[in-house]
């Protein structure tokens, strides 16, 4: 089984580049970590994406 990774931040909207910091959570899901730190820390802890 192929793991679906995205390959840009949906918090930012930005794609990923070389040399950025990336977070993956437990569901498989990508993003800046300075993007979804601010977000769990200030928002929820869950993802931002699908919840878990």
């Amino acid at each position: 089984d192929e793991m679906f990774l995205n390959t840009s931040c949906c918090i930012c909207l930005d794609d990923f580049e070389t040399g950025d910091f990336v977070w993956q959570l437990q569901c498989c899901h990508n993003f800046h970590s300075h993007c979804v730190y601010k977000w769990l820390r200030e928002k929820r802890n869950r993802c931002p994406l699908c919840s878990q």
